[in-house]
């Protein structure tokens, strides 16, 4: 009887002691990084002969070709050490996986672990300077236009903009009655042009000053008064306990539930798959009609409450938007876990999430919350002063002059994308209520922010150094008021010193030891970006001493 052969037992997969991961992004579940810089992988092989080949499978993009599974050969630069360097020529969502023969090719192991996913973000998502406009207090479309000099000068490159459909009884502008068309009390008395191509004025406007729009997206929620409710019922989710049988949207709140009386659910899990495909199809359109205004300046959007939208209708969603507009910028108003937004982040392609910066009070925790941004592994942040639903600086953190140490700390201090909230430059002490039409001009504060923003704006805008990850070190020993820190660049080039007191009622002295922190040269001069003026530098310690609220930005030269 002749015996049938043993089968020999291998895996394809190769053993952990195999090989040494050497690249920048060992520990990153998702690697990040612009359009316009190259990827740089480096992997090291134990036991290495002549015969050893790696390189990587993936998706990445091709010039000119289509999207297609390949193997990419890596670099040998010695023996075990093996590098690629790729210039992506497409934003988006991309994967990859590592393998290797020990044979010159016969026979190959592969990385057993899930492919890695390589999130490539626009290049006009760095230096992201955002000013939100409150559509019902700022009158016309025609002043939205003069407006927008005034944002410019003040060194905001970006005006978010709150929804400016047609709006319900309420007068909230998440509140619509119509996705498709603009609200009447926005238009400019005695021009003939409708609304639609009334704000296409104000997108070229916008365009001509090198302002992009973020326009704000809702895709849970609508007026029950609507042309979507009263045409398609169906639509809306049913609940008998309504009067009108439609369920209302709401929000938890310190631990009570606070309902939303001008706001019924959209049904996109109806269980019907033809009603169900109409619901996706009608709001696709309507995010890509305002998606495509947004992209004409390079802008993106803002997605409203995104944290209770249904995620089978964002990912298809996102994924729409990004093939027709692969640079727009997509920022989420998302509040979840850390395990959601892994999962959901890069799915969804959100290019950024809100922050909650305001939540961080006093010093330790603000410490705390910008080391975490940093080492984000692979979640970026939009890091406001404030939001339109937050308070203003005063009654979020008691002083209207907190404007200054905050800002700065997340402007330079963060990773490159902030913004403030309509007001905020002339320190008004009450938020601007954006629900309801406000017939009357805007009453300024009795500050003026303008000229630093423009100062710091400045800074941020020209220093690439305040636009990337893990580049800072906090060198105030933990200090209960003022925030000091070093950025410095890859290149060992430059530096910077920050330093913020956050106490708005009392100076405070900070002593900073070089000891304890690393430059990237060993002589060198501080100066001044405010005044101008070179700091003299006796020894090794430097002692300064903080108004109550003010703000210093040093940079270090070689």
């Amino acid at each position: 009887m002749e015996r049938k052969p043993i089968p020999v037992l291998r895996s394809i997969f190769w053993q952990e002691e195999d090989i040494i991961f050497a690249y920048p992004y060992k520990d990153k579940k998702i690697i990040r990084i612009y359009r316009d810089v190259p990827l740089y992988l480096e992997i090291e092989i134990a036991k290495c002969n002549d015969d050893v080949i790696a390189e990587i499978y993936a998706n990445f993009p091709d010039e000119g070709k289509e999207e297609r599974w390949k193997n990419i050969p890596m670099e040998k630069i010695s023996c075990g050490r093996y590098t690629l360097t790729y210039n992506f020529n497409k934003c988006g969502l991309f994967e990859f996986k590592l393998r290797y023969s020990r044979d010159n090719g016969n026979t190959w192991f592969l990385d057993s672990s899930p492919a890695r996913k390589v999130f490539v973000d626009p290049p006009n998502m760095r230096s992201l300077r955002v000013y939100t406009l409150i559509p019902t207090a700022s009158g016309t479309i025609s002043d939205w236009k003069k407006k927008l000099i005034e944002i410019k000068e003040m060194g905001f490159n970006a005006v978010h903009l709150l929804p400016v459909t047609k709006m319900g009884k309420s007068e909230s502008p998440y509140s619509t009655t119509d996705l498709f068309d603009i609200d009447p009390s926005y238009l400019t008395p005695g021009d003939p042009a409708d609304g639609i191509s009334q704000f296409e004025s104000f997108v070229e406007e916008a365009k001509n000053n090198e302002i992009r729009l973020f326009l704000d997206i809702v895709v849970n929620h609508i007026n029950p008064e609507s042309n979507v409710a009263i045409k398609c019922p169906e639509w809306i989710i049913k609940d008998n306990n309504e009067k009108d049988g439609f369920r209302r949207a709401g929000a938890t709140h310190n631990n009570s539930w606070i309902r939303w009386e001008d706001l019924v659910l959209i049904d996109f899990r109806n269980n019907d798959p033809a009603v169900k495909h109409e619901i996706w199809h009608y709001f696709y359109n309507y995010v890509d009609f305002w998606a495509s205004y947004a992209y004409y300046t390079g802008g993106g959007l803002r997605f409203d409450n995104l944290h209770s939208s249904t995620p089978d209708f964002v990912t298809y969603l996102t994924g729409r938007l990004k093939d027709e507009y692969p640079d727009l910028i997509l920022i989420g108003e998302y509040f979840s876990s850390k395990e959601e937004f892994y999962k959901n982040v890069p799915d969804w392609q959100l290019n950024l999430i809100l922050g909650n910066s305001w939540e961080y009070r006093v010093a330790p925790t603000i410490r705390r919350y910008i080391m975490d941004v940093h080492t984000h592994g692979g979640l970026d942040y939009f890091l406001p002063l404030t939001t339109h639903d937050t308070g203003t600086p005063a009654q979020e953190y008691g002083s209207v002059y907190s404007t200054m140490p905050r800002y700065l700390i997340y402007a330079l201090m963060g990773t490159g994308q902030t913004g403030i909230v309509q007001g905020t430059e002339t320190g008004i002490e009450k938020k601007i209520e954006f629900i309801g039409r406000n017939s009357k001009s805007l009453v300024s504060g009795k500050e003026n922010f303008k000229d630093f923003f423009i100062k710091v704006n400045k800074v941020l805008a020209e220093e690439i150094i305040f636009q990337e990850f893990g580049n800072i070190q906090f060198v105030d020993n933990g200090h209960n008021s003022i925030l000091a820190a070093i950025r410095s660049d890859i290149a060992g080039k430059s530096a910077w010193l920050l330093i913020a007191n956050l106490d708005i009622y009392n100076g405070a002295t900070v002593t900073l030891n070089q000891k304890n922190f690393k430059l990237p040269f060993t002589r060198f001069k501080i100066i001044n970006i405010f005044t101008g003026r070179e700091l003299h530098v006796a020894d090794m310690m430097f002692e300064f001493s903080l108004e109550a609220c003010e703000t210093r930005i040093f940079q270090i030269k070689e």
